[in-house]
């Protein structure tokens, strides 16, 4: 959970290591959500398949516009079917 100061946008970094989608490793994918604390409105998703899509293997960027009155934002990740090889930062 981050608490701040009102912000209206937020830089964030996601990515799968590597060897989660290389030489045998077969991650199905991980997604990565912020959600409004208060309300738990989820506002972003970016969901990776690296397996799948090759340009989902390196670190993707991502800025995210904060909805206005936002006090708290909370940062998750879920996994596609299973958790094997789900290795994200």
């Amino acid at each position: 959970m981050l608490n701040s100061a009102p912000l209206s946008k937020l830089s964030i970094s996601v990515g799968i290591l590597s060897p989660a989608s290389t030489n045998g490793g077969t991650t199905d994918g991980v997604c990565f959500h912020v959600r409004v604390e208060q309300t738990n409105e989820r506002f972003f998703t970016r969901c990776l398949e690296p397996v799948h899509t090759p340009s989902d293997r390196a670190t993707v960027p991502a800025e995210i516009v904060i909805p206005t009155g936002t006090k708290a934002l909370e940062l998750a990740t879920s996994c596609n079917a299973t958790f094997d090889w789900d290795w994200s930062y």
